[in-house]
């Protein structure tokens, strides 16, 4: 095989995750092959660096300011926990006393004037008697004038 077919599983054998069979011609290569020991040694060296660059070493304080943060919370009791809670509680209940407010005084609305009644009798013949424009045509009542 050649170098370059090496060099694309490279990384693999480095990392420990090809088959044996490629692993075992990959290190039989490598034997043979200086350029490609170099060339395996650079790889191992920048995959040593990102690897070390991955790590992420833990601030030595963080465990003391969360639990800082956290103290006041463990020193209420459940009372005050819950109470804080359901802080939101008095605000969804006067919302829904309003809501139900505004939609009742709609209805009652409707139901006083009689909208959205237009069959019933009586609201048609009051309608028709107070409007003297549909008991005389436009163009007699402007003849007249």
């Amino acid at each position: 095989m050649k170098c370059e077919n090496y060099h694309t599983d490279l990384i693999e054998y480095l990392e420990g995750i090809l088959g044996d069979k490629e692993e075992k011609e990959i290190a039989a290569h490598l034997r043979e092959c200086e350029s490609c020991r170099e060339f395996a040694d650079f790889m191992k060296s920048a995959l040593g660096i990102i690897i070390e660059e991955k790590r992420v070493e833990p601030d030595p304080f963080l465990y003391a300011r969360i639990k800082s943060r956290l103290e006041p919370y463990v020193k209420q009791g459940v009372y005050s926990r819950l109470r804080q809670s359901f802080q939101w509680v008095p605000a969804v209940a006067a919302s829904l006393v309003l809501t139900a407010g505004i939609f009742g005084g709609l209805g009652l609305g409707k139901a006083i004037t009689g909208a959205g009644t237009e069959t019933d009798p009586v609201v048609t013949e009051l309608q028709y008697l107070m409007n003297d424009m549909d008991q005389e045509p436009i163009e007699q009542f402007l003849l007249g004038l």
